[in-house]
């Protein structure tokens, strides 16, 4: 084993001053790349945390481009605020759980004056009647991360019109930040050719990876108590979404050796087109709902096209949720009792003016986490993604006494026509690959949510056997699940 130079700090290894970062070995395991990601800080948000108000720092990127892990480095992490420090003895009134600010205010919450006390990207904040962005001050992720908060304090305590917000918000800040990133030049380099990569971007646009994640108070990871998402748009793969997106093609490659399987999917994609289902070409997306559905852990929920968000809770909109997901139209029979065949609402005829907003949900039979449910749709901002997405987190908190939770959206479409209006068009990946201009209808958005349990737990969930071997144990049965997502989705549909 030849011993190299003693670096001092990833910081110094990111610098590519030493041929230790040059040699054929450590270039084909590893790259290393570093960014310089910029936000702004009020005075008051300066002075307290002692940073400047033209704030830049160093994240530096290490990928194992064999496994593909990933893992982001910035010093400036080490001072980021924790509201979990310590249990406080005040209470959430709507969830009676502890919360370390008192129950919110200006003085002991940062996110309750978000105007002055969080810091804000280059390109403004995105702002919406109960959600806003604001940049991370304390980044990980480049060239861009930010925060979209509720504009109210309890993590747990939302309705369906708060949620669909704060997933517009988002997507708002996903166009702008690959806006941004286009009209910047990017403040990158390697360790390995760092001329090469800058002449490279100055000819080639950056190939940036969307991905929304949500950490529901300490346990899940959060490090404030105010309801948050973490946005960030990122110049490297993400890994475990890379593997998935990898084995995604391997079985839409694997269908396609057989000319039966070929025949199938002509005839699923033609009843879907009819149906106006958005599984599109994502075989393996498609196959995966169907496959739950066939046991009875799948639902569709449809949307007329003439529905509008605050249409929603029209009387006369006919909104469908049902276990029709097969492409063939297969009913799948409810033995558990806590499902619906069909619930909908008797209206009169449909306007066939607009497509219809359809969006599925299951029950993962292999969950990441306990209690995983799984939805696929369009796009952050299609109303039965949406629905489905609120009526997902409110069976996990209502039904089944969740207390803390993860929730990730990935395969992000973004707006295309604000950003090809735009001299210089970025790579937007999904998750790995270069969309083209027809790719965004071919996978699904897809989120993820799973059960972190309940706060008053003093055992970890999360162990030896997650972290090394990426398996999980279940506990809350799946069939228990789709029937608390059933009434919930009852529920909101009814509000």
């Amino acid at each position: 084993m030849t011993v190299g130079h003693v670096f001092r700090h990833v910081a110094e290894l990111a610098s590519s001053k030493f041929p230790a970062t040059k040699h054929p070995t450590f270039n084909k395991i590893f790259d290393v790349k570093v960014f310089n990601p910029e936000c702004r800080a009020s005075p008051e948000l300066a002075q307290k945390y002692g940073v400047s108000m033209e704030n830049v720092q160093q994240v530096v990127a290490i990928q194992n481009l064999i496994t593909s892990d990933l893992t982001w480095w910035n010093p400036a992490r080490k001072t980021k605020p924790q509201n979990f420090k310590a249990a406080s003895a005040a209470t959430s009134p709507a969830a009676g759980i502890h919360d370390p600010t008192g129950g919110g205010s200006p003085a002991t919450c940062d996110f309750c004056s978000w105007q002055n006390l969080t810091a804000e990207d280059t390109f403004g904040r995105i702002e919406g009647p109960y959600a806003v962005t604001a940049s991370n001050l304390f980044k990980y992720g480049a060239p861009f991360q930010g925060v979209v908060l509720f504009k109210h304090h309890d993590p747990l305590s939302f309705n369906f019109l708060q949620l669909s917000d704060l997933l517009t918000v988002a997507d708002g800040w996903f166009t702008k930040a690959i806006l941004q990133a286009q009209k910047e030049k990017e403040k990158i380099h390697t360790s390995t050719t760092p001329d090469t990569i800058e002449e490279e971007l100055l000819s080639e646009p950056p190939q940036l990876y969307p991905l929304l994640v949500w950490n529901c108070l300490g346990r899940a990871g959060a490090s404030q108590f105010h309801g948050h998402a973490q946005v960030m748009v990122s110049g490297a793969p993400f890994p475990s979404l890379q593997r998935e997106y990898n084995a995604v093609m391997q079985y839409k490659m694997r269908d396609r050796d057989s000319i039966d399987g070929l025949e199938t999917r002509v005839a699923k994609k033609k009843q879907e087109e009819k149906q106006g289902s958005n599984e599109g070409e994502a075989d393996y997306y498609h196959d995966l709902v169907e496959a739950h559905g066939l046991v009875g852990l799948a639902r569709r929920l449809v949307i007329p096209g003439n529905a509008t968000h605050s249409g929603l809770s029209d009387k006369n909109i006919d909104i469908i949720w049902d276990d029709k997901v097969s492409s063939s139209a297969t009913s799948v029979s409810n033995t558990g009792g806590g499902g619906k065949e069909n619930n909908r609402r008797t209206t009169p005829e449909l306007s066939t003016s607009a497509k219809p907003a359809t969006a599925t949900a299951h029950v993962s039979l292999c969950p990441t986490k306990d209690a995983e449910i799984v939805i696929h749709g369009s796009s952050l901002t299609c109303p039965a993604f949406q629905m489905v997405f609120y009526a997902a987190l409110r069976a996990l908190i209502d039904d089944l006494g969740v207390e803390s939770f993860n929730a990730g959206i990935y395969n992000i479409p973004i707006d295309r026509e604000s950003i090809e209006n735009n001299n210089r068009v970025s790579k937007v990946s999904t998750p790995v690959e270069i969309i083209n201009n027809s790719a965004p209808s071919s996978l699904p958005v897809v989120a993820r949510i799973v059960s972190r349990g309940r706060l008053s737990s003093g055992a970890s969930d999360f162990g030896g056997l997650e972290v090394f071997a990426g398996a999980s144990i279940g506990h809350t049965d799946p069939w228990t699940a789709i029937q608390a997502l059933d009434e919930s989705l009852k529920r909101a549909i009814e509000e």
